[in-house]
């Protein structure tokens, strides 16, 4: 008890006050062996904690130390939807890192945008590691093919640790798998050019496609006035910053959006406003900014709009596409129904075109035949006909060049007389005919296989570019002329390991207008100074999606077959042999110089001597196998 008096500011003190104080001694629970830790035990004052050591993790009971973390390789997976399936992994962190002992986990998979038994099919449900492994069992999962586009899909991958083993998650404890769609599904305006009534204030449009769509996706759509009078110069802009279909792009204009809905062919309705006063109005399909979905043409689609009182005329469409060998059929038609007979002359534009590009453009009489070949070059309307014209069939020809593509212009005049009687060019007076080249482009590798010597060190490889051969059937010849393009080569290991016989290497290389070969890729090759079999690794490439329309593969993978010129030399160990007639056995050796990287085996038996017994007994039957490992 400790008793004490308290003195005021006067000095006065007061009456006297005790406290009684309690001294108790910690108890030490982790010397005296009172704790239940695993591995490392820390007193506190009146308890304990437990702690683990290094490479160990505390269990969430507090005392129980963990030496194995198991998780996913990583924590995102992208396949492809042609894949058929694909394999995962569980791998195990800290302490040995290693599982020392079997154990088994559970699988469980999650639908995010992907459906289970639609999209993916497990074929594992469980994950087995057996002891001193440092991977556990395949994971493996089905990919199925619903041949109908739709956006990428995912879904997840985790998994559960039963009670009582000595094993908790780490991270990533689940995998994002994502399924990239291998279909594609193509979008366009069911045609390129109507003609809407005199004073109408808006137009329905919509979007149309033949494949299925499994997903819903909403594109845009955007409509401005269009000046006939730059009709020609916006091809000219335009045509060649198209995509692979031959569409042109535009930023311009109202931006109006239309959806398609899943399993549907159409879209929406965009109403499109009709400006005052305007002659023609140009919607232009977006570029759609998911995977696999692309717009074809027609991608641009003109509104015309007829005033009231005359008569316009005009090509049925504003662009004509065809290919080399083929024919494309011109037709014109009114804006309101004749009253009469008349003939309108079409003809070719005289258009140079030559630009900075240095394009190609069609020549008359090579890349096709003018109008004036057939029928006079004159379609004819008559109110039998209703609205349309008779038609002109124009041949393009096949020169049998591998070239960009070329066009030409046609125009049509009208009488005088007729544009009197208010029959008038309408806003599309002229159109422009596109010739694609039939002719295909064909890639491989210069040679079927490289076979190389390790002390060769290096080797080139080129890709070389062909086109089928117009004179023998299922033949091929160095292409007439080529077009700009590049590709990535690639390495891909087999029995030749990368670092080891070789340098893995992806390099881009180069096409150039009129090359049969492409630019040189150096590949390195390594001489490890071992004697070894033939080992072998692959060379690959991929075409970019651009070049697909017009290239194709013949052979993208061919293999390198890299050649030992390490010779081993083997021998006895002595030049001749002492052996006694009294002599059970003779014991013989070779040595080997050199080092090999394989056990080899050498058949040594006797082949001739002066003593016949000597012989007869050695061959009578024996023959011993030396191995070198």
């Amino acid at each position: 008890m400790l008793c004490y008096y308290a003195m005021d500011s006067n000095g006065l003190t007061s009456n006297q006050s005790c406290v009684t104080l309690v001294v108790q001694r910690d108890v030490d629970e982790c010397t005296l062996l009172l704790d239940d830790c695993t591995q490392v035990c820390i007193n506190t004052i009146g308890s304990y904690e437990c702690g683990c050591r290094e490479g160990y993790k505390l269990h969430s009971d507090g005392r129980t130390c963990v030496g194995v973390l198991l998780h996913f390789e990583t924590s995102q997976r992208t396949v492809k939807e042609d894949s058929v399936y694909f394999i995962v992994y569980l791998v195990p962190t800290l302490g040995h890192g290693k599982v020392l002992n079997n154990l088994t986990v559970n699988l469980l998979y999650l639908d995010n945008t992907a459906e289970l038994g639609i999209d993916y099919q497990p074929v594992d449900y469980v994950a087995h590691f057996t002891a001193n492994t440092t991977k556990s069992s395949p994971i493996r999962i089905n990919i199925i093919d619903d041949n109908g586009w739709e956006e990428s899909e995912t879904f997840t991958i985790s998994f559960t640790i039963p009670d009582g083993v000595d094993a908790l998650k780490g991270e990533p404890e689940e995998a994002i798998i994502t399924i990239l769609d291998n279909d594609e599904a193509e979008v366009h305006f069911s045609t390129d050019q109507i003609t809407i009534a005199p004073g109408a204030t808006q137009q329905g449009v919509q979007l149309v496609t033949k494949q299925t769509l499994l997903s819903s996706v909403v594109l845009t759509i955007s409509c401005f006035e269009f000046v006939p009078d730059d009709d020609l110069n916006n091809f000219e802009r335009n045509y060649f910053k198209t995509n692979s279909t031959n569409c042109i792009t535009s930023e311009n204009g109202i931006k109006y959006k239309v959806t398609f809905a899943k399993h549907a062919s159409s879209s929406s309705n965009a109403m499109v406003a009709i400006p005052d006063h305007a002659k023609c109005v140009e919607c232009v399909i977006g570029q759609p900014e998911v995977r696999g979905l692309k717009r074809v043409c027609p991608a641009v689609m003109h509104m015309n709009v007829p005033v009231q009182g005359s008569t316009y005329i005009e090509f049925d469409y504003k662009h004509y596409y065809g290919k080399e060998g083929e024919s494309v059929v011109i037709g014109l038609h009114a804006s309101q129904p004749i009253l009469r007979k008349f003939r309108v002359t079409v003809s070719v534009l005289k258009f140079d075109g030559t630009d900075s590009l240095n394009r190609a453009t069609a020549v008359n009489g090579i890349d096709y035949e003018p109008p004036s070949n057939v029928s006079g070059g004159s379609v004819r309307f008559d109110p039998s006909l209703g609205l349309n014209s008779t038609h002109l069939e124009l041949f393009l020809n096949d020169d049998g060049v591998v070239e960009s593509i070329e066009y030409f212009v046609l125009t049509f005049t009208i009488d005088s007389y007729l544009q009197s009687l208010s029959i008038l060019p309408g806003p599309h007076d002229e159109t422009i005919v596109a010739i694609e080249d039939d002719d295909r482009l064909y890639l491989q590798f210069q040679y079927e296989r490289y076979i190389v010597n390790k002390s060769d060190k290096r080797f080139i490889v080129k890709l070389e570019v062909l086109q089928v051969d117009p004179l023998i059937d299922n033949a091929y010849c160095p292409a007439k002329h080529s077009i700009q393009m590049s590709v990535f080569i690639s390495t891909r290991e087999e029995s030749a390991e990368n670092g080891t016989d070789y340098i893995e290497k992806t390099e881009r290389v180069r096409f150039f207008p009129g090359d049969r070969y492409s630019t040189e890729m150096d590949i390195v090759i390594v001489d490890d100074d071992v004697a070894e079999p033939k080992e072998m690794f692959y060379l690959w490439f991929d075409l970019p999606e651009e070049l697909e329309p017009k290239v194709e593969l013949l052979s993208n993978e061919v293999p390198v077959v890299i050649v030992d010129d390490e010779w081993l030399e083997i021998q006895f160990t002595n030049s001749s042999y002492l052996l006694m007639e009294d002599d059970d056995l003779l014991f013989i050796q070779l040595i080997m110089n050199g080092t090999s990287s394989l056990p080899i085996s050498v058949t040594v038996r006797p082949v001739y001597g002066s003593a016949k017994e000597f012989v007869d007994y050695f061959t009578d039957g024996v023959e011993n196998v030396a191995v070198f490992q």
